[in-house]
């Protein structure tokens, strides 16, 4: 499972490339700390336990 060669993106997971360091990072928050995501959500599962430096390595 990926973002597709590169993080463009595909019809199941959206486009990473082209995104901003910020909204990267904001967007792990948001499957870490809140419900707005289906609690059993990929990414829900892979943010869990990220330190916000984590975050901002992956987001570079």
């Amino acid at each position: 499972m990926s973002h597709a060669p590169k993080g463009k993106g595909n019809a199941t997971f959206p486009r990473l490339a082209g995104q901003h360091a910020h909204y990267r990072i904001k967007q792990l928050l948001v499957f870490q700390r809140t419900r707005e995501r289906p609690e059993r959500s990929i990414m829900k599962t892979v943010a869990h336990d990220l330190t916000a430096q984590n975050m901002r390595d992956v987001a570079d």
